[in-house]
């Protein structure tokens, strides 16, 4: 379990007014997504702008990720995103680009559309 206000505290003392990027890892179920939902709604009184981006919406459609003839396992873990594409056009500008295109996948559709979004100069951007 984590103290949240250590937590906030921590960040605050080290973004002041560059871009801060935090990633967040851990098993399914874990709690990411209420941690940085927990620190989002903590970091507002402190004015400071948070990008939040879940790397589960940018996987690939299903027939790139499933029924590949690869094992099950491969299909999970090296095949639900396309890595390359990710490095260069999302982790590689994310300290620095102030819009960032990328696709997000629509699972009703099992389709993936392209989104820009805008980052401040001053966000913390969680990942």
């Amino acid at each position: 379990m984590y103290e949240l206000d250590e937590v906030t505290d921590a960040i605050l003392g080290r973004c002041n007014k560059d871009r801060f990027i935090l990633g967040i890892d851990g098993l399914s179920r874990s709690g990411k997504t209420m941690l940085v939902n927990d620190l989002q709604q903590k970091l507002i009184p402190h004015q400071k702008p948070v990008c939040i981006f879940h790397i589960d919406d940018h996987i690939v459609e299903r027939k790139k990720r499933y029924g590949t003839g690869f094992e099950q396992w491969y299909e999970y873990y090296n095949l639900q995103w396309d890595v390359e594409f990710l490095q260069q056009q999302f982790f590689s500008k994310l300290s620095h680009a102030q819009v960032i295109s990328i696709p997000y996948y629509d699972s009703e559709l099992d389709k993936l559309k392209t989104k820009s979004v805008t980052i401040n100069s001053n966000s913390l951007v969680i990942f």
